[in-house]
C-alpha cells in the first residue's frame, strides 16, 4: 500500500499548499467560480476589470504553491466551502474507504467539495491523487463537449424567445390599441345613446301634451263650434299627431340598432389571436420502425436511459444498455453486442479501451454501429432513424484521445 501524502505522517489533513503542484489547476478551477476567485485575489494583489478570468486563475494557482497570503485566503475559503464534505469525508479510516467515498462522489453533479475532502485528506495516497486528477481531466473533457453542445441549442432558442417575444409584444400592442379605440367608440355609443333617450322622451312628452290637446279640442268643438272649424281643427291636431308618432317611431329604431351595433363591436373585440407556440420536438417517423430488433447503446449521460428506452421502445424496438465501463464490467459488453441486432455507441461519455472493444468486435460480427460524439436525446433520435432505414448510415469515427496535460 502506497503511503500518504502527509508530510509528517500524521492523521491531520493537508493544506492548500502542501499539495502536489498539478493539484492545484483543478482544485482553483473545481472549487472556485470565476466571480469568487476574482474577489478573493483583488484581496490580496492589485487587478484592474481588464485582468482577464485566465490572468487570474494562473496567479492563483502559482501562488497556491506555497503558504502565500493568497493560498492562506483562499484555504480559509476552501475550509469554510465545503465543511460538510470534508466532514463527511473523515469516517475514512482507510485508502480503500477513501476510494469509495469518491468514486460514489463522481455520480453526483457537484464534484468540488469531495474533490478538496479526497486531495487533504492524511490518508490519500499518490496514487490515488494520480485517479481523482485522471477523473476530473476527463470529466472537465466531457463537461466542455456537452456545454459546446448545450451553448448553441441555448443560443438557438434564446433567437426564437426574443422574435416570439417581439410577435407577443406586437400583439399585445395591437391588443391594447383595439381596446382603447372600443373603449372610444363605447363613450359616443353612451352618449349617443343617452341623447336618443332623452330625444325620445322629449317626443313621448309632447305626444302626450299633444294628445291631450286634442282630446281638449275636440270636446270644446263639440261644445262650441261648428263641425266645420271642427272637422279642420281635428284635422289639424290629427296631422301634427301623426308626424310625432312618425318621428317617435323613427327614434325608437335609432335606438335599436345603435344598441345591436355595440353589442357586434364588443363581441368582436373580445376576440383575441391565437399565440405563437413552440415548435415541437423532433421525434422518429414511424411507430413500428424497428419491430423485432433489439438496440443495445453503449454509455450516455447518467439518469438517460431511460429516455433512451423509451424511444426505441415507441419505434417497437426492444433496449440494452451497457454504461462503457464507468460502473459496469467490460468483461459483459461482448455478451450484450452479441445480442443486440444493431449498436449506438456514445463515443463521448465511455472509457478507450470500451470504444476500442465496441468498434473491434462490432467489425468482427457485422453488426451496424453509430458512434454518437454528443450525448444529446436529439443526436440519439436521429441514430434512431438512420437505423430504421434499410441501409444504416456510416460509422460516425470517435475523436483520438488526447494525452493528460
Amino acid at each position: 500500500m502506497d503511503k500518504p501524502l502527509h508530510p509528517g505522517g500524521g492523521s491531520r489533513r493537508l493544506k492548500l499548499w502542501e499539495l502536489e503542484h498539478k493539484c492545484h489547476c483543478p482544485v482553483v478551477g473545481v472549487c472556485f467560480d470565476l466571480k469568487r476567485i476574482r474577489q478573493l485575489v483583488g484581496k490580496v494583489m492589485v487587478t484592474t476589470p481588464q485582468t482577464t478570468d485566465f490572468e487570474i486563475h494562473v496567479t492563483a494557482v502559482r501562488e497556491s504553491g506555497s503558504r502565500s497570503a493568497l493560498a492562506e485566503l483562499l484555504q480559509k475559503e476552501l475550509e469554510r466551502q465545503y465543511a460538510l464534505a470534508v466532514q463527511r469525508f473523515k469516517r475514512a479510516r482507510s485508502t480503500d474507504e477513501l476510494t469509495a467515498l469518491w468514486r460514489d462522489a463522481l455520480a453526483i453533479t457537484d464534484i468540488a467539495g469531495p474533490l478538496w475532502a479526497t486531495l487533504t485528506h492524511p490518508r490519500c495516497t499518490p496514487d490515488l491523487v494520480q485517479t481523482v486528477y485522471g477523473d476530473i481531466h476527463m470529466l472537465q473533457h466531457q463537461v466542455g463537449a456537452g456545454e459546446r453542445a448545450d451553448l448553441a441549442v441555448l443560443r438557438r432558442l434564446q433567437q426564437e424567445k426574443t422574435e416570439l417575444l417581439g410577435a407577443r409584444n406586437q400583439l399585445q400592442d395591437k391588443l391594447t390599441a383595439l381596446r382603447q379605440q372600443h373603449a372610444r367608440e363605447m363613450d359616443e355609443l353612451r352618449q349617443q345613446l343617452a341623447a336618443s333617450r332623452e330625444e325620445a322622451l322629449r317626443q313621448e312628452q309632447a305626444s302626450a301634451r299633444y294628445q291631450g290637446e286634442l282630446a281638449t279640442l275636440r270636446e270644446h268643438l263639440r261644445e262650441k263650434e261648428t263641425p266645420v272649424a271642427l272637422a279642420r281643427r281635428a284635422q289639424q291636431a290629427e296631422s301634427r299627431y301623426t308626424a310625432l308618432r312618425a318621428r317617435t317611431s323613427e327614434l325608437e329604431h335609432q335606438v335599436d340598432r345603435l344598441q345591436k351595433e355595440n353589442v357586434q363591436l364588443a363581441e368582436a373585440l373580445t376576440r383575441q389571436p391565437p399565440s405563437p407556440t413552440m415548435p415541437d420536438a423532433p421525434a422518429p417517423a414511424a411507430d413500428d420502425a424497428l419491430v423485432g430488433r433489439c438496440v443495445l447503446c453503449v454509455g450516455g449521460r447518467t439518469g438517460a436511459a431511460h429516455h433512451y428506452r423509451a424511444l426505441v421502445e415507441r419505434l417497437g424496438g426492444r433496449f440494452i444498455h451497457h454504461d462503457g465501463g464507468m460502473e459496469e464490467n467490460l468483461g459483459r459488453l461482448e455478451g450484450s453486442i452479441a445480442a443486440a441486432d444493431a449498436v449506438i455507441c456514445q463515443a463521448g461519455c465511455i472509457s478507450h479501451n470500451a470504444y476500442w472493444r465496441v468498434k473491434e468486435q462490432c467489425k468482427r460480427t457485422g453488426k451496424p454501429c453509430l458512434y454518437l460524439k454528443t450525448p444529446s436525446l436529439s443526436t440519439f433520435v436521429r441514430s434512431l432513424e438512420q437505423l430504421a432505414q434499410p441501409v444504416a448510415a456510416a460509422p460516425i469515427p470517435c475523436p483520438s484521445e488526447k494525452a493528460a496535460p
